[in-house]
């Protein structure tokens, strides 16, 4: 079993769900989220909207099915390493990236093939969900996203249908001391 923390998508709002997961087989949690029926089904949890002062409390409940389509953000509550993907049959590589959803942007590293970039992969992936490490969940409007969110996770999935931009970041460079002197007095 494996307890998470999701935001789904309303429209003009969203959605904060938290609940079990029964991972059958030994399925990793994104297996499981990628599977094509469409609802998933959480045992006890609780439910809340956002309201214009904050977060409605949490209403408790035994069990919730909810749309695997309109899940925006999954996070597992306990942080847990997806792992390597079995299925990826080609070599691969981490990349650093930034993922703009409705309300909220995630930036940590994903997986791609050697030769893919984020878009592409995205693009070819017949995923739902792609998984995120290291991941900041970070609202674009202030109160969007619940504040025990904007945080970093060990890692998270985000529903690709909800990605409206995406880009693989750069590290920052630091500039030398020397560099930085000269360019001030240009």
């Amino acid at each position: 079993m494996v307890a998470i923390h999701a935001i789904a998508d309303l429209g003009p709002a969203f959605l904060e769900v938290r609940g079990s997961l029964v991972l059958r087989q030994a399925r990793r949690l994104s297996d499981y989220l990628n599977h094509p029926d469409p609802m998933l089904e959480l045992d006890g949890g609780g439910m809340r909207f956002p309201t214009s002062k904050g977060w409605d409390d949490w209403e408790e409940v035994e069990g919730l099915s909810l749309n695997r389509n309109r899940v925006v953000i999954a996070l597992p509550v306990d942080e847990v390493d997806p792992g390597p993907d079995p299925t990826l049959l080609v070599p691969a590589r981490q990349v650093r990236v930034k993922l703009v959803c409705q309300g909220l942007q995630v930036t940590g590293f994903a997986t791609v093939p050697l030769q893919a970039t984020i878009s592409s992969f995205i693009h070819e992936s017949n995923a739902r969900f792609l998984a995120v490490k290291n991941a900041r969940l970070t609202p674009t409007v202030r109160g969007y996203v619940p504040e025990n969110l904007d945080t970093i996770h060990g890692f998270c999935v985000v529903n690709r249908e909800h990605i409206v931009a995406c880009v693989e970041t750069r590290p920052v460079m630091q500039q030398s001391p020397a560099r930085s002197a000269s360019q001030e007095t240009d």
